[in-house]
Formats: C-alpha cells, sequence, structure tokens
C-alpha cells in the first residue's frame, strides 16, 4: 500500500513539475514579446516627435519666399499681405507683425482678410457705438 501511495504521490508530482516547466518555458519568451512591443512603440514615438504639425508645414516659408511676398506686399499685392498674415499667425505667432499684414491685405481690398477683422478689434468698436446702452428702451 505504501508503494502505491508513493506512486501517486510521485505521479502529481511529476505533473506539477511538467506544469512549471511548461510556465518557466513560456515565461522568458512572454517578455520577449513584451520587450519587443515596447521598442517598436518606441519607435513609433520617436519618429512622431520628430515631424512638425501640419500646420507648421502648411503656412512654412523659407527665407526668400517670404522676402519676395514682402517686396509684393508692400508692390500693393493683397494676396501676398495675406499669404504673410497666414505665415506669422499660424507659423511664427507673432501677434505683432500679423495685425500689420492683415491690415495691409485688408486695405489693399482682400475680401478674406475682412473675414479676420475681428482679428484686429478694430471692427467690434463700430458696433459697440451702434449697440444701445443696457437697460435702454426702444422706441414703440
Amino acid at each position: 500500500m505504501a508503494s502505491n501511495l508513493s506512486r501517486a504521490i510521485d505521479s502529481n508530482e511529476g505533473k506539477q513539475t511538467l506544469k512549471n516547466a511548461r510556465t518557466y518555458f513560456f515565461l522568458p519568451l512572454i517578455a520577449l514579446v513584451t520587450m519587443a512591443s515596447f521598442f517598436f512603440l518606441a519607435r513609433i514615438a520617436a519618429r512622431c516627435s520628430k515631424t512638425t504639425s501640419s500646420t507648421e508645414k502648411v503656412f512654412n516659408l523659407s527665407p526668400e519666399e517670404c522676402l519676395a511676398l514682402k517686396k509684393k506686399s508692400d508692390e500693393g499685392d493683397s494676396d501676398a499681405a495675406l499669404r504673410l498674415f497666414d505665415y506669422y499667425e499660424f507659423s511664427k505667432n507673432d501677434i505683432n507683425t500679423v495685425a500689420v499684414y492683415l491690415k495691409r491685405s485688408i486695405q489693399l481690398g482682400n475680401a478674406r482678410a475682412k473675414g479676420y477683422s475681428f482679428i484686429l478689434g478694430d471692427d467690434n468698436k463700430e458696433k459697440q457705438e451702434q449697440q444701445p446702452e443696457p437697460g435702454a428702451r426702444f422706441p414703440r
């Protein structure tokens, strides 16, 4: 009877040992797959951080293009002034220069620039002057 008991213990231990061996075999494999996926994601993140935003790319100008557009703007080209407005607004974020080229483009008659006039705040002053004072009664 003791031999049957020892065989049962040995067979259970053998199964447990086999189960432990499988676990220890797959743990390094799981760790390897996990490390590989983190490496892959890190490479993707590194590529994404090197790229600039699409708005900056679209509105960016080379120094030569900028000088040429400034010359055209000085000669009276409203589209060149508006392009410089876009450049300084979306690529350089220079508020003072934005106002200069937006005013110039509006003065030259560019319809799209007139739509941006709220940036200057000049249009809002005229609208405020036309508005009645708070609490004023309207004639019937």
